[in-house]
């Protein structure tokens, strides 16, 4: 994609140009716009749609005017319908776009108007020199193209170009070679070597963009063409021109900061394209191969050995984490080479041992009963270990419960003679979260506990009552009031059972208020009309204007 700010060629995936910073968002937008009206006029081409086919390119070409494709394809379609004059000029603005294009029907005549300055421009002018009386034979009229159906090789000549406009270079070649006429053959080749210098220049713009797979997909079929010495040179120029490119990027990429799992597969798959397709560079490919997985290796053991002596400590757990986190893309990649290239680092006994140590720390949190450092080297083995170890780390969860109960035990009892009835309960609510079986007797002193911190608690309700019922209450007394409210829910005795639901969902919607919690309000108010329909709290909140939410 070429910049209009500075006329550089960039990758068609850059957000920004390289060379001067311009947004390109917008312009790649308008520009795949127009290759979708192109891709939609070839498709009416094929279904014999002409007038459609040319709205369609007339669209591309006013989103992107220097689309040379749909130029091309508009004088094609011109000529097809015998509009000779307007179908010269769509070439001619091809031609003066790029010099390049070599496909024989694809020019018109104005042969004088090419200079021979440069040697891109030399190499234009014979493609359309040697073409032009195959443009004749297309497009001129009826009389020649029935001319050429009653031409033996009339049907190669056509499927040769069919090929070029293809790009199946190859077969085109083949196709020429099959022909006896030395003239139709030789306009082939011309036109051959026009698509042929095009690809190698297209090559040559995105290896120095960085798209280094693309510029080997325009070389793909070229090595093996060998149309003439002085087109095998220039492709050999140009395969030799990216070895040094991608030498080059392996030099950036092993000098970079960090070497990740992208770079790695990228790297290895240019280098395979280049071993396979231009072997005579196999050594140097490899060579920088075998220096790209050395640095990799170098930057693996640097950051995880250190991690070996950091296993002697649980509390190092979260360190350790945080740098083996760097490798977890390469740790669950099943890549043969990426694996390969790891067997030759500490990652991987660094990570067995990290997991074999996370399941005995599993195992000596559960001995002391710590069930919060327990969990937290469960929940890392679900990220870190295999089935096995974390099964292992789970089954000390035994060990755990078992010290807990033992421990929860001793504190019921320690409650229990300390006659603490808030640590009583407290004690009390553990053993039953734990499923602890408990003595009839210790059951019976934590219902008194109960029942002496609901009434405790409801007195000193009772003592705020007044001030509760006017909201006059500081925010922080508000706060003890609720506090108070769950006290006071527990199980009080019957004398003073039946007021007390009552007066203690009244308190709770008032304390609610000041602090502005709705939803509190809101819950314990229906709470209050479901219990007690006609409770005179009822009339006194609706003096007071206020609207339970929902």
């Amino acid at each position: 994609m070429r910049c209009p700010n500075c006329q550089t060629i960039n990758r068609d995936d850059r957000p920004n140009c390289y060379h001067c910073g311009k947004d390109l968002v917008m312009l790649r937008l308008i520009i795949n716009k127009a290759k979708q009206h192109y891709n939609n006029a070839v498709e009416k081409v094929a279904q014999e749609h002409h007038y459609e086919a040319l709205g369609e390119l007339d669209a591309a070409l006013e989103l992107d005017s220097r689309l040379v494709d749909a130029h091309v394809l508009r004088g094609t379609i011109l000529a097809r319908m015998e509009r000779l004059d307007e179908a010269r000029e769509a070439w001619e603005r091809a031609i003066s776009l790029d010099p390049q294009i070599g496909r024989a029907y694809k020019y018109v005549g104005q042969v004088a108007e090419v200079s021979g300055g440069a040697p891109v421009v030399r190499r234009a002018r014979r493609a359309i020199l040697a073409s032009a009386a195959i443009i004749l034979v297309c497009i001129l009229g009826t009389g020649g193209v029935l001319a050429a159906l009653r031409d033996p090789e009339a049907k190669t000549w056509q499927a040769a170009f069919a090929a070029l406009d293809e790009g199946d270079l190859i077969r085109a070649r083949d196709l020429a070679r099959e022909m006896k006429s030395t003239e139709r053959r030789e306009a082939v080749e011309v036109a051959l070597r026009g698509e042929m210098n095009g690809r190698l220049a297209e090559a040559t713009r995105l290896a120095r963009a960085g798209d280094e797979e693309g510029a080997i997909r325009r070389l793909r079929d070229l090595a093996s063409l060998p149309i003439s010495p002085e087109m095998n040179l220039a492709v050999e120029g140009e395969i030799n021109a990216l070895r040094d490119v991608y030498l080059q990027r392996h030099r950036e990429w092993r000098a970079q900061e960090r070497i990740d799992l992208a770079t790695v597969g990228r790297t290895h798959a240019i280098n395979r394209e280049i071993r396979r397709l231009f072997p005579a560079n196999a050594p140097d490919a490899d060579f920088a191969w075998e220096r790209f997985s050395s640095a990799l290796r170098d930057q693996v053991a640097g950051d995880v050995s250190p991690v070996l002596t950091l296993l002697e400590n649980s509390a190092n757990a979260p360190t350790i984490e945080s740098r083996l986190h760097i490798y977890t893309e390469f740790l669950d990649s099943e890549d043969p080479v990426v694996m390969e290239i790891l067997t030759q680092t500490p990652l991987g006994t660094v990570h067995d041992r990290w997991r074999n140590s996370l399941v005995d720390w599993a195992r000596e949190a559960a001995r002391e009963g710590d069930r919060s450092q327990w969990s937290r080297h469960v929940t890392r083995l679900e990220s870190w270990g295999d089935a096995d170890s974390l099964q292992q780390a789970r089954d000390s969860v035994a060990l755990l419960e078992e010290h807990e109960a033992d421990e929860a035990r001793m504190q019921l009892d320690a409650a229990l003679a300390s006659g603490d009835n808030a640590a009583i309960i407290a004690a009390g609510e553990r053993a039953e979260s734990l499923g602890l079986p408990i003595a009839a007797t210790q059951d019976r002193q934590v219902r008194r506990a109960r029942e002496a911190v609901a009434v405790e608690a409801y007195y000193r309700l009772m003592e705020m009552a007044d001030r509760i019922e006017r909201l006059d209450l500081e925010e922080s007394e508000a706060r003890e009031v609720l506090r108070l409210v769950r006290h006071a829910d527990g199980p009080l005795p019957p004398r003073i059972r039946t007021r007390a639901g009552e007066n203690i969902r009244f308190f709770a919607i008032q304390a609610a208020r000041i602090l502005d919690d709705g939803e509190v309000a809101s819950r314990e108010y229906r709470n209050l009309q479901a219990a007690h329909g006609s409770s005179p709290y009822l009339l006194l909140l609706d003096q007071q204007e206020y609207t339970p939410n929902g």
